[in-house]
């Protein structure tokens, strides 16, 4: 009976969702071939990044797979511009996804969709939750399998973005021995500290003493000599890379500066301050070193990490293979008016 009434439940929950879309034909083609044409229609999507955009997404990538549709991405016809994906300026002119990714089939590409019979259109948000890549999913196995297999089955990256990956982890991690990954959104730190309305009900993330502390701890009890560590912030990398001396191993690259003094748990104030090495690298390159270290973490032995979207998604990107797997849960931060 559970069963039966769930299967009901889901079938409505679709009906419903099928009102986001608008059916159109743009010629002859593919008139055997249905295609769904999907973006983000999220009314906070001008404050979302690209694995927030990702885990909107893939739940309707699912949903039309699974309803016999081709599924296809085109952020140009999103609501909202996206700030953290691309220069606003470039917004409805390029398909920012496929800065980072090739669509669902990577044969397909927009111009064949265009000249296409059968095609639905996105018109408003939708998002079937049980395809939601947040922590919920990870109270099911069945759930981390299924949304595991769908971002294999479905998120390509770029050749140029995977063939750097291969290249930085043959350049970084060592030929012999286990790696721990570790992953810091230090970023949500400084604004909990900050009392900021922005990271209202966002993961509460440890001090960087907190950090140190606990990676030292997991190292021994999980006996690892090294970890590869994700991090956005300049001073949590140079605190943690003077305390655990080679240890520690990261990808260089332009970082936020989020705290004075990561030690003290002392937030930067200075727009200016925080931004001073990334404003002059432009949103593309940041979302590829970050999307970089996010499948490096994937490919490591072993993970320590704070909550988070990104998180989730190299947990999800490992399929199980982790012989550790701990989330630092400190439950959620409430933006005190």
């Amino acid at each position: 009976m559970t069963d039966i009434k769930g299967f009901i439940l889901n079938e409505l929950g679709y009906r419903s969702r099928r009102e986001a879309f608008r059916k159109c034909s743009y010629g002859d083609k593919n008139e055997h071939k249905k295609f769904r044409v999907l973006c983000n229609k999220d009314k906070s999507a001008s404050r979302q990044g690209l694995l927030s955009t990702v885990s909107l997404l893939l739940p309707n990538i699912i949903e039309a797979r699974r309803y016999g549709y081709i599924p296809v991405v085109d952020l140009c016809r999103n609501g909202r511009c996206q700030p953290l994906l691309q220069e606003p300026h470039l917004a409805k002119k390029e398909n920012a996804w496929e800065y980072y990714f090739t669509q669902p089939n990577r044969e397909i590409t927009l111009d064949e969709v265009r000249e296409s019979k059968y095609v639905e259109q996105q018109i408003k948000f939708c998002c079937n939750e049980n395809y939601y890549m947040g922590d919920e999913c990870f109270r099911s196995d069945f759930q981390i399998r299924l949304l595991g297999k769908a971002i294999r089955q479905n998120i390509h990256l770029q050749p140029k973005i995977r063939n750097r990956i291969v290249r930085e982890k043959g350049m970084l991690f060592p030929q012999a021995g286990k790696i721990l990954g570790v992953g810091i959104r230090a970023g949500y730190r400084a604004g909990i500290v900050r009392n900021m309305s922005l990271f209202d009900k966002h993961p509460i993330v440890g001090s960087c003493s907190d950090y140190i502390r606990n990676i030292e701890k997991r190292l021994s009890e999980w006996k690892y000599d090294s970890f590869f560590l994700e991090i956005d912030d300049r001073k949590y990398l140079e605190e943690i890379r003077r305390y655990f001396g080679e240890k520690c191993i990261y990808l260089e690259r332009p970082r936020a500066h989020y705290f004075q003094d990561a030690v003290l748990d002392i937030p930067c104030i200075d727009r200016d301050e925080i931004r001073t090495e990334i404003d002059s690298v432009s949103l593309r390159k940041r979302n590829e070193d970050y999307l970089v270290e996010l499948y490096l973490l994937s490919q490591c032995d072993g993970l320590y990490v704070s909550r988070g979207t990104g998180h989730n998604f190299a947990y999800l990107l490992n399929h199980g293979r982790y012989a550790q797997a701990e989330f630092m849960d400190l439950g959620e931060f409430e933006f005190a008016k």
